[in-house]
């Protein structure tokens, strides 16, 4: 068993309060699945995850399933490399409709000829097979979609382990109506839900406002951990995800700055405890812009973070 002791693993960072979630982070060589309801803020989370999976050396393939990637949602994420060698935009154009086995045929080419790449599937509920695609639009019968899926996970199971890779599935959450279990499933079938080492579910999220202005400057998601192949399940945490920057790192690690006692709040004034001189600011967009501004402040803060889950 010793190349499975010594394999050595990349952790991907999704966000301070998520990689907390996840017991580290998202490991390499792993399948992922990410659900929930629309405009919840799965493509920014997964755009999110494939800027910080650049930063470790990743390529990068998002499969634009569903036609609806924007300029604002690649912009909206300032770290995200947007060259052609790191990302590479997959999606139907005029004369080349993809469908779902054309998708899945792209993908596996990938996967199988490529090192230390991340695929992002958006959505694998919008996957058309040929026979749909080509029948009239009728509503009946059962689609195609997960019998297709589950055919691509066994050709691939061990392949992106192999090739230390990361394939995440986004996917919508449909209305348990069996009585049994939870009262939503995702819809991508059963085969990738036993494949996938880790799940992220969007049980929902609110409207975030600035307090001063009362502008909604993004929106505050609640994650749940399903499972996470790097420690226990179960784990339920806010994300916040600000306009114009995707998941706000430093808003994260600063609320996780005042659980820790690292930084006092009394009222609405903050205080860095943890400078050697502390500083007090009045309100926490204050606080936001001093350590946006002072990085090393900034990573200083995230150590000691660390420090408290090691």
């Amino acid at each position: 068993p010793k190349f499975i002791l010594d394999k050595k693993r990349s952790i991907i960072s999704v966000s301070p309060k998520l990689d907390i979630a996840l017991n580290g982070g998202i490991a390499s060589g792993s399948w992922g699945i990410i659900s929930g309801k629309p405009k919840l803020g799965k493509t920014l989370t997964s755009l999110k995850i494939i800027a910080n999976a650049q930063k470790e050396g990743f390529r990068a393939y998002y499969f634009d399933i569903e036609n609806r990637l924007r300029k604002k949602n690649l912009t909206g994420i300032p770290e995200l490399d947007l060259s052609e060698d790191k990302l590479q935009i997959v999606t139907s154009t005029k004369g080349n409709i993809l469908t779902a086995e054309k998708n899945l045929e792209i993908a596996e080419s990938l996967l199988k000829n490529e090192e230390r790449i991340i695929i992002v599937l958006d959505s694998t509920s919008a996957l058309c097979p040929n026979k749909e695609y080509d029948a009239e639009i009728s509503g009946q019968g059962r689609s195609e979609s997960p019998r297709l899926l589950a055919t691509f996970t066994r050709k691939l199971a061990n392949i992106v382990s192999v090739q230390d890779s990361i394939i995440i599935l986004l996917q919508h959450i449909i209305a348990n109506t069996s009585g049994y279990g939870s009262p939503y499933s995702e819809d991508g079938g059963n085969k990738i839900l036993f494949q996938a080492s880790f799940k992220l579910r969007g049980k929902g999220f609110t409207k975030w406002s600035d307090a001063s202005t009362n502008k909604q400057i993004g929106q505050i998601v609640n994650w749940e951990v399903v499972y996470s192949d790097l420690g226990s399940p179960g784990e339920v945490v806010d994300s916040y995800l600000r306009y114009g920057i995707g998941i706000d790192v430093i808003w994260e690690n600063t609320e996780l700055g005042i659980d820790l006692g690292l930084i006092s709040k009394s009222g609405a004034w903050y205080s860095i405890d943890y400078l050697k001189e502390p500083i007090k600011f009045q309100g926490q967009h204050k606080l936001w812009d001093y350590l946006s501004e002072n990085p090393k402040d900034l990573e200083l803060l995230e150590l000691k973070i660390k420090e408290n889950f090691q």
